[in-house]
């Protein structure tokens, strides 16, 4: 890979090249998550579905409830449960398959095959991490919601109430606020998230470790608006692939619950992977400017134009571009600064190299590299 840094347009463009070049390996690793969860899925609408489109029909229809006969859905809170536990199964297995992608890109970037084996086994070494990451970003999501809720769209609704004669005036306008506030919410939690999943899967941080690194990375005024736009992007093509699958399920297709299970799991083997894709690839631009504008920061930036390196079995193009620049650079640096700048070049590559190079210092470590 080279070591240029990449606008967004470029990023996306990478992920669809890397996602072309290797289809094969990167459609297995997404399989290994979207078979099971169709398969749950498939389970669940067979055994709650019934129970739910009663529930429903009831909901829309009052009318048709009286005193004397009120109709029994013994199963519903059943049927809920399972629902809800599928979402939240569905949810996992995208964190997992995002993670292992994740893996799958880094390989690529140090010019190695994304095998299954290879993607996943990272994955499985940091569960308890991903699961605390996990439960913190859903627990920062319902947060979010909430807080959109009350701080726009409540008082917003209120002053409507308050001014009846202009309340159809304004309580769209308070709908729109609370969905651009809760897109905002979910497009930031989504780009943090993301990179700190990473982080934990390749550089091996623990999860509060990777949340703070995360933000401080993303969370500036140079980065911000930069994920804002590539978390959206993914969404964007995510709702528009779900928008064709929810066509085809219009157009006839829900008759047969199967094939449209098996079509939104095909659907999501394919957008999955370029969408971690996208995410991986800025994970790992923002992560080298990250670095470089430490360096940058502590020294004026080279004269001297970076070249491009070939990636190498522990590093990628990127990464031996930013060392190489730092180990010419450092005897101009404070020896603070020098430590901390050559600790943090280290870090992900010490999670990759053979234990007699692990147990190098940061700048030996680098130097070998």
């Amino acid at each position: 890979m080279e070591s240029r840094p990449l606008d967004l347009a470029g990023v996306f463009d990478r992920a669809a090249s890397l996602c072309i070049r290797n289809a094969a390996p990167l459609l297995g690793v997404a399989a290994v998550a979207t078979v099971p969860v169709a398969i749950v899925q498939y389970v669940v609408d067979l055994r709650a579905g019934p129970q739910l489109d009663a529930a429903l029909r009831q909901m829309e229809n009052p009318q048709s409830l009286s005193a004397t006969h009120l109709p029994s859905l013994p199963h519903a809170p059943e049927a809920l449960g399972l629902t809800i536990g599928s979402l939240l199964f569905g949810y996992l297995m995208l964190a997992f398959a995002t993670a292992a992608l994740g893996a799958g890109v880094a390989r690529i970037y140090q010019g190695a095959r994304p095998g299954l084996r290879a993607c996943y086994a990272p994955v499985l070494a940091r569960l308890p991490s991903i699961a605390g990451l996990l439960l913190s970003a859903l627990a920062a999501l319902i947060v979010s919601y909430v807080a959109a809720f009350v701080v726009v769209a409540i008082p917003v609704a209120s002053v409507a109430l308050a001014l009846s004669n202009s309340a159809a005036t304004i309580l769209p306008f308070a709908v729109t606020a609370m969905l651009l506030a809760m897109s905002f919410a979910l497009a930031l939690l989504g780009a943090v998230a993301g990179c700190a999943l990473f982080a934990i899967v390749i550089e091996g941080d623990s999860a509060p470790a990777a949340l703070r690194v995360s933000v401080r990375r993303i969370c500036n005024r140079r980065q911000l608006g930069r994920a804002l736009v590539c978390a959206m992007g993914i969404g964007g093509v995510t709702l528009a692939v779900s928008a064709l699958v929810d066509l085809a399920a219009v157009g006839g297709l829900s008759r047969w619950p199967l094939a449209s299970i098996a079509l939104d799991a095909a659907a999501r083997t394919v957008v999955v992977p370029f969408a971690a894709a996208v995410l991986a690839v800025y994970y790992f631009d923002v992560r080298a400017r990250d670095a470089r504008t430490s360096l940058d920061d502590a020294l004026p930036a080279s004269s001297e134009p970076t070249p491009d390196y070939a990636p190498t079995r522990y590093l990628s193009g990127e990464e031996r571009a930013l060392i190489a620049d730092f180990l010419e650079r450092r005897e101009r640096l404070t020896p603070q600064r020098r430590g901390a700048i050559a600790a943090r070049l280290a870090a992900p590559a010490r999670q990759r190299v053979p234990q007699e190079l692990a147990r190098l210092d940061d700048e030996s470590l680098l130097e070998r590299l």
